[in-house]
């Protein structure tokens, strides 16, 4: 059930209606309305996860009852054995399913053909942090297991995270929460926001860098725009996702953290990652790089922290070679960061997007093929300057045919509307970068404010993508 269908709306609207209809019959029975709202959204979870796939629910089941029970385990006594066992069974389904399954592959005992269910790697993680939160004493530990169960099966953020903290949600869920008009109107926007740049910006990028992909002679400057343009597409697919995740979750009266702040405005790669997926870095900041020591042992062993540190980040993101080059590449980029103290967002949007070639390719033959295609820009250009008379009796006619063959493998593929879009979101980003989500608009005057409300609906309605593709995290 992708956020992004109508099926979802007309979900989220039946739970709205039963969860604060319940919550208004309920009204004199503080415990009563708890029980029941913690029963409702488990359950809404569990239906959320069977449309995905019903086998896959005693997975999500086992993650529940593992997070619950290990929870009053390390209550009683923790030691480093009791937390390694606590998380190692925790992280058994992923690693089960995901890295097992890959081995088995490539050594042919299994077929290739996917069997990951949806959102394991997010879960997993959400689990650990409930564990390790109660070990370390930050949380107290729960003996009733619905809100654990809740917490871990939470229906908005299941499929693609953000990754929560149990100390950030679980005194949420304690809460009653009635209507609030403020929140249920925030969070319609926020979700719209999110519709935009999903169905608006990124899926309507997709053709392009899809035919640029599947051309056998596509350009090196075609190359290298698709990959620019891949960068904006991942970011607005996620973090589009992520909008409407946290705007759902608002209407229910529930706050998750923000989980981009203008990733691409960053002026350096350690910038980059303390703005880009806020919930998977601060996940792997806390519980990977502190632990082994962090910044604070010696030089050469830092640098040793933050590739390991990285290199499970592309661990996580997938069990291939891709996903390795393009975790060691992030680490090396912030090492070279301590050393080369010059601070660029062009350059670092540069690293990026070359580190995303290695993300996004079938095999690392693919990805290194993509950047060699770069080499050839220049010899591409000047054979365009020349084609068309090297600006002398040349036609814009004869130009802007030139630059179609260049740019364009296909010539049915459309760029115009979904760049104007892109570019007027990047405007916007650049206007609000200290201040996520929609704080430019939030502050106006009604007319004015309402009128950019109402704008903004209408651009989604009317020109959102004709064939809507499911997101990009799903995968993992």
């Amino acid at each position: 059930m992708p956020v992004y269908t109508k099926l979802y709306g007309a979900f989220v609207l039946v739970l709205f209606v039963l969860y604060f209809g319940g919550i208004g019959l309920l009204r004199q029975n503080e415990k009563r309305i708890t029980v029941y709202s913690q029963a409702l959204l488990f359950l809404a979870g569990l239906v959320f996860y069977a449309y995905a796939g019903v086998l896959f629910v005693p997975v999500l089941l086992y993650e529940c009852v593992a997070a619950w029970s290990f929870g009053l385990f390390l209550a009683k006594k923790t030691t480093g054995v009791k937390k390694g066992i606590a998380v190692l069974c925790l992280l058994l389904p992923l690693l089960l399913f995901k890295y097992l399954r890959y081995l088995l592959t490539l050594a042919g005992i299994l077929s290739g053909t996917s069997f990951l269910p949806l959102g394991i790697s997010f879960f997993t993680l959400q689990s650990i942090t409930y564990v390790l939160a109660v070990a370390s004493g930050e949380l107290p530990v729960e003996k009733n297991p619905l809100p654990v169960a809740l917490f871990v099966s939470f229906f908005p953020s299941i499929s693609s995270g953000p990754i929560l903290r149990a100390k950030q949600m679980l005194p949420q869920f304690g809460q009653v929460r009635p209507f609030d008009y403020e929140a249920v109107t925030d969070g319609l926007k926020v979700t719209t926001w999110g519709l935009f740049q999903k169905l608006v910006i990124a899926d309507n990028l997709v053709p392009y860098i899809v035919s640029v992909k599947g051309a056998q002679d596509a350009s090196g400057t075609a190359q290298l725009l698709a990959a620019v343009l891949y960068s904006f597409q991942l970011y607005l697919d996620f973090s589009g996702y992520s909008h409407i995740v946290i705007g759902t979750a608002q209407l229910f009266g529930f706050r998750i953290p923000q989980n981009f702040d203008h990733p691409y405005l960053s002026e350096s790669v350690s910038e980059f990652w303390h703005r880009w997926h806020i919930s998977l870095s601060s996940f792997l900041r806390d519980y990977v790089y502190f632990p082994l020591g962090g910044s604070r042992v010696r030089e050469g062993r830092i640098y040793c922290n933050l590739l390991l540190t990285f290199l499970i980040s592309g661990i996580w993101h997938g069990n291939g070679m891709t996903f390795l080059i393009w975790g060691l590449l992030h680490g090396l980029f912030i090492c070279l960061d301590r050393l080369w103290k010059k601070r660029s967002v062009i350059l670092t949007f540069l690293l990026v997007t070359i580190a995303w070639v290695f993300f996004a390719a079938a095999s690392v033959k693919d990805a290194l093929l993509t950047i060699a295609s770069f080499i050839r820009i220049p010899g591409e250009l000047m054979q365009l300057v020349m084609q068309t008379g090297g600006g002398k009796g040349g036609t814009m006619e004869n130009l802007s045919a030139a630059w179609n063959r260049l740019l364009f493998p296909e010539a049915d593929v459309f760029l115009l509307q979904p760049v104007v879009f892109l570019l007027l979101f990047c405007v916007i980003s650049i206007f609000t970068k200290n201040h996520p989500g929609l704080p430019g608009i939030r502050g106006q005057k009604p007319l004015l404010r309402w009128s950019c409300y109402l704008l903004l609906i209408g651009v989604v309605l009317f020109f959102h993508a004709a064939a809507p593709v499911n997101f990009i995290y799903n995968q993992f």
